[in-house]
């Protein structure tokens, strides 16, 4: 799993309409992996790396857009991530699920295929060949082991389904062992081994069954959770609204109550400064239940302002108040061009004026929780 929040050194840019994310993390365990008394070795494998890797990730992100969803790639130290605003039903998750190595495989052997017509005559480009088949091959292979949360493991998990979970649960801590044992038997590969060993051990803890004793009080407040919460929220206390949003989740009967919880629990994140959890929240939560200002605020903390934009303007739309009002200055003050922002200064009804010229000016501006 990715870490709760994004460093400030992270490097952003567009791929077409997908914004990209880069955290340093990526290309520091890139050099560790890499890493060689040849400078150029370590740079090609960097380069390799992080061009496969999006690749990757762009299979993902563009069947995924194809089904409608808005779409964002991350990558981080142990590989990438792509992040979409909905769940998709089944069979489309699973084809967003394998588009990712799919996209690798057709990288490979788009190499390969040149490298037929004009194969490397010296050590260092029959280096940067192999590692490049390596990465595209041999990981894309990797990642399609029925091995949780790897793209395997997630077409695997929908393919028994949910009423199977447990199993799902349990053939991928077995198959990661078994994987860890065959890379450094077989492949000798540390990282593959130290990866697999990893990925067991954490679906052996998921397996593992949780007791919990019932604390003074839990029905209560998982029945009245969602409300508590707002209220510890609006008091600055996030950690005590987040415990209050897990219990209220848990306790969720329908996807109503399930879409209040997430929606408390992403605001509460993003209150503790954790825009990349409360994303993980809006995604889990049924997609037409969720509020656009949730998004457009998400959105806002992790600096993807295009998609932060149309979520703000559906937030004023359907929540008109000041909060989305300041929500939209805000993200308007972003982009290049201020004259929408200075028109919505001037024609919308703020209680304090001041206020909105104030953002109009500095361009900043603090928004408080409401429920």
């Amino acid at each position: 799993m990715p870490p709760d929040s994004r460093s400030a050194y992270a490097l952003q840019f567009p791929v077409g309409p997908f914004p990209v994310i880069v955290e340093p993390s990526f290309w520091i365990l890139s050099v560790i992996m890499g890493w060689s008394d040849r400078p150029e070795e370590v740079a090609s494998w960097v380069a390799i790396c992080f061009v496969s890797i999006l690749v990757h990730e762009l299979g993902h992100a563009l069947v995924s857009r194809a089904f409608g969803a808005t779409t964002w790639i991350r990558l981080y130290s142990f590989g990438g991530l792509c992040y979409s605003d909905r769940r998709h039903s089944k069979w489309r998750d699973i084809a967003v699920s394998v588009a990712g190595p799919a996209a690798g495989f057709c990288l490979g052997g788009a190499v390969l295929l040149v490298s037929q017509f004009n194969p490397p005559d010296n050590p260092f480009g029959r280096y940067c060949l192999l590692q490049a088949m390596w990465v595209n091959f041999g990981w894309g292979a990797l990642n399609l082991l029925p091995v949780l949360p790897l793209d395997g493991g997630h077409v695997m998990a929908n393919l028994l389904g949910e009423e199977r979970k447990r199993l799902a649960i349990w053939v991928s801590a077995g198959v990661a062992c078994a994987a860890a044992v065959a890379a450094l038997v077989w492949l000798k590969d540390e990282y593959v081994a130290l990866l697999m060993g990893w990925l067991g051990l954490m679906s052996l803890s998921d397996a593992s069954p949780k007791v919990r004793k019932p604390r003074p009080g839990a029905a209560r407040d998982e029945k009245n959770g969602v409300a508590l919460g707002w209220t510890a929220l609006g008091r600055g206390q996030e950690q005590e609204a987040i415990r209050l949003g897990r219990g209220a989740l848990h306790a969720a009967e329908n996807a109503h109550a399930t879409a209040a919880a997430r929606d408390l629990l992403a605001w509460a994140t993003l209150a503790e400064g954790n825009p990349s959890l409360a994303l993980d929240h809006l995604r889990n939560s049924p997609a037409k239940l969720t509020r656009p200002l949730t998004w457009a605020l998400v959105y806002e903390a992790l600096e993807l302002w295009d998609l932060a934009l149309p979520q703000a303007r559906a937030a004023l739309e359907k929540e008109p108040s000041e909060t989305s009002a300041g929500v939209l200055l805000r993200v308007l003050l972003a982009l290049p061009d201020r004259s929408e922002a200075e028109r919505l200064v001037r024609e919308y009804p703020w209680k304090q004026p001041e206020r909105a010229e104030k953002l109009l000016l500095v361009g900043t501006a603090s928004v408080e929780p409401a429920a």
